[in-house]
């Protein structure tokens, strides 16, 4: 085992089983990962999207009971987590409704009138059908943590094994040529057993249904070995081997992908994979699934997949909004100016843009739009050092405002990017009024700031603005975030989508569509 920062600077690599151990105080616990003997991945990817489920042992090797919890880096959505733990306990994990929620509170209430009155050191409420932990009010792992899963669980006795299954969904990101399947496994010393290397421990199998045949699967990470389906339908199946060498990459590689401990056969790393679904023209697939109880009802999917090459791109407007608001001074601040100029130099010469840097009142870099020439650009960067955040409050709508009247009278795309903490009060009414403008062409990319960040608000702004939203706790993954950002915008190939289907009671998600 190994000791690591306390729990507020803890950022794990991969998935893990941890403990802490140390004073009365959160600031003065330190942190200790529990080996992985054992962990299996399964990915199934259907063009851009990837169900990933995994399967795992740790052994708790201590002399002590322990509280662990068990974490995963991901941006994806948990589906469910199951523990055995030992050999007669079962935890598992259910999504379920608000209002099934609250039911489920109040029947523990009624079966156990005392509950408040009885503390005990588990922290268990127990009724007559299960056991059911509800955290306290100021467990640490309450707080939302952006692209981190955490789940506490407890009681688990010297030289219990714990075996976890984990599944979640992920959606693909689309860089260059290829759909990037991107899995946290790099396993930091202390985390994995010492006997044995990474590539014993750690097998990944992945089966790439990208609904086209002959499409390319390129791995930059690992060795790995590929087995087509005989059936026809492009189905290919690949199995993961020893980590290749750090510095074998090549032209898919994301920028600003963290490459870890040189000691790779016993760390591991990332594995990350593409595949491409080559097509010289906007492609759409289809899948559909009736229900089985009703045949008058189900579902389906719609993919659509960009063309391998464009021959036009188009001059772009942008209209950055930087907050500098009393909630983001210190580190906030900084990153999002980091952000910022890391969005500048991604322009390119055909583009236009203006910054705005605001509080309750607004400070703009020009009066209207200007190009992104290199002398504009180093000025803007020149001229943000000197707007510090102060104890101002955060008006959003004003600066919103004034750059949709400046986008919307541009020839080029427009777009607002917004880089904040999301600390408003009146955000209902500013995503009622993109709502109802329905003639509006400018897209909204929103990049929350700190792990405090109004995440909700922003990704509902960017939703209703047909556009992308993101949020960064660490400052290493700024770079990559405001990349993955910019590149949403790079060129679109569809805008304003419809979807035509016939029916009384049709639900579309996401809705609005955003652009291809």
């Amino acid at each position: 085992m190994s000791d690591n920062q306390n729990i507020n600077d803890y950022k794990p690599t991969c998935p893990v089983i941890f403990f802490e151990r140390g004073g009365q105080v959160q600031d003065n616990k330190q942190i200790f990962t529990i080996h992985c003997q054992k962990l299996d991945v399964f990915v199934e990817c259907y063009v851009s999207t990837a169900i990933i489920r995994m399967e795992g042992e740790w052994t708790n090797r201590t002399k002590d009971t322990l509280d662990c919890v068990f974490a995963l880096p991901t941006p994806g959505t948990i589906m469910n987590v199951t523990l055995h733990i030992g050999q007669d306990r079962i935890l598992t994990t259910a999504i379920v409704s608000k209002e099934d929620a609250q039911e489920l509170v109040q029947q523990i209430q009624a079966n156990n009138p005392d509950a408040d009155d009885k503390k005990t050191s588990s922290n268990n409420y127990q009724s007559v059908d299960a056991t059911h932990i509800t955290p306290e009010e100021a467990n640490p792992y309450e707080q939302y943590v952006p692209d981190l899963f955490r789940l506490p669980f407890g009681n688990v006795a010297p030289g219990d094994t714990i075996s976890l299954k984990c599944e979640y969904i992920e959606p693909l990101d689309y860089y260059k040529k290829g759909y990037i399947v991107s899995l946290p496994l790099y396993f930091p010393p202390g985390t994995m057993i010492e006997s044995a290397p990474w590539d014993q421990v750690v097998h990944v199998e992945c089966k790439i249904n990208a609904l086209t045949p002959n499409s390319k699967i390129d791995c930059w990470t690992h060795h790995i070995k590929t087995k087509a389906e005989e059936n026809g339908k492009g189905i290919v199946t690949v199995k993961s081997g020893a980590c290749k060498e750090l510095e074998e990459k090549n032209q898919y590689m994301q920028p600003n992908r963290n490459q870890h401990d040189p000691n790779i056969s016993r760390t591991g790393r990332d594995f990350e994979l593409s595949y491409s679904v080559k097509s010289e023209k906007t492609m759409a697939h289809c899948i559909q699934e009736t229900d089985i109880e009703d045949p008058n009802s189900g579902s389906l999917c719609l993919f659509i997949t960009p063309p391998a090459t464009l021959n036009t791109t188009f001059g772009r407007a942008f209209f950055f909004l930087l907050d500098r608001s009393g909630s983001m001074v210190g580190e906030p601040f900084r990153e999002a100016t980091r952000a910022l100029n890391r969005a500048l130099d991604r322009l390119r010469p055909s583009d236009q843009f203006n910054v705005c840097a605001f509080d309750h009142r607004q400070v703009y870099y020009q009066p209207s739009l200007v190009p992104a020439n290199k002398e504009m650009l180093t000025n803007c960067k020149t001229w943000i050092t000197t707007y510090v955040p102060e104890r101002g409050g955060t008006t959003m709508d004003a600066p919103i405002n004034y750059a949709l009247e400046q986008l919307e009278k541009s020839d080029l795309l427009p777009f607002v990017v917004l880089i904040t903490d999301g600390a408003v009060q009146n955000e209902r009414e500013i995503c009622e009024k993109i709502e109802q403008n329905k003639k509006m062409r400018t897209r909204f990319l929103t990049l929350g700031i700190g792990s405090y960040c109004n995440w909700f608000f922003l990704k509902m702004l960017s939703k209703l603005g047909r556009g992308f939203s993101d949020i960064v706790v660490y400052r290493e993954r700024i770079y990559h975030k405001m990349d993955h950002l910019l590149r949403m915008a790079n060129t679109p190939v569809l805008t304003d989508i419809e979807v035509g289907l016939k029916g009384d009671e049709i639900e579309i998600y996401p809705f609005p569509i955003p652009d291809l």
